[in-house]
């Protein structure tokens, strides 16, 4: 089923790609948008792949810090044309984890905290350890959460989005347990939302 699917979008993606190269403006315009939704399918697609599948982690030695580090940069476009404002706090963080995994985790966190900023804000990543743990923040001061919906947003396919699949915090949650770690939230509607993950530093 997975092919049956992903082939054809490739299909369009490419020939999408090959208009946008050879079409006048107007056209490449059209091509462009039409790769831009291919790929929005595509990773909604992967989100529905991903939590059908068993989790199987590839742990090694990664420094968090860097891997936020790493993050941030790849949003920082975005971040600047929506007036957000970044700010860090990593302290050097070794841990055993799965880092395509774990990256996953940060990357969907980024993108919601930018989502809840719609008007701009800051974005605030910090980093620690103390004691036997780890503890990763990613921080906004975007639209918060509704207090009835706080229980909910980890549960598979919930979502106060109009689009969205409800499948990434369910994912996030998922992945930072495999870790024998914990997410928590705090959220104000209005003012923010804070996400912590907690993860043991000896697994």
């Amino acid at each position: 089923l997975a092919h049956d699917i992903k082939n054809p979008l490739n299909s369009i993606s490419l020939m999408a790609q090959r208009i946008m190269r050879k079409g006048d403006t107007e056209t490449a315009d059209v091509a462009r948008k039409i790769r831009d939704e291919i790929a929005r399918i595509d990773q909604k697609f992967k989100e529905f792949l991903d939590i059908a599948a068993p989790l199987r982690l590839r742990k090694r030695n990664v420094r968090i810090d860097e891997l936020l580090r790493e993050v941030v940069e790849a949003f920082k476009p975005e971040c600047k044309s929506k007036s957000i404002k970044i700010e860090l706090d990593l302290k050097p963080v070794d841990a055993q984890i799965d880092y395509e995994k774990f990256r996953r985790v940060i990357e969907n966190l980024v993108k919601n905290a930018i989502e809840a900023m719609p008007n701009g804000g800051t974005l605030r990543l910090r980093c620690n350890t103390e004691g036997d743990h780890a503890f990763i923040e990613v921080e906004d001061t975007g639209i918060g959460i509704p207090k009835d919906s706080i229980e909910k947003i980890f549960k598979p396919f919930y979502t106060t989005k109009p689009s969205g699949t409800g499948l990434g915090l369910a994912q996030v949650e998922r992945t930072v347990v495999a870790h024998n770690g914990k997410v928590e939230v705090k959220s104000e509607p209005g003012k923010g939302t804070a996400f912590r993950i907690v993860l043991p530093l000896k697994n």
